[in-house]
């Protein structure tokens, strides 16, 4: 499953994807940008990774200090 979003504008362009995978429990996102309206670079990835709060310690640790 991908999602994808971009914005095109004449001198600033992006585009990103989102992909779910382990069963919806990560997304991996991986964005380009384009500034001369034809050469592509990466711009920004991100990984997101859903946390067990019931069973993962470190998680609860971490909500209970604050």
């Amino acid at each position: 499953n991908i999602i994808k979003w971009w914005r095109n504008a004449p001198s600033f362009s992006q585009r990103y994807s989102w992909t779910f995978t382990d069963n919806g429990n990560t997304i991996i996102g991986k964005g380009e940008l384009c500034k001369d309206g034809k050469t592509w670079e990466r711009d920004l990835d991100l990984t997101f990774s859903r946390v067990n709060k019931t069973t993962d310690k470190s998680f609860n640790d971490t909500v209970m200090r604050k």
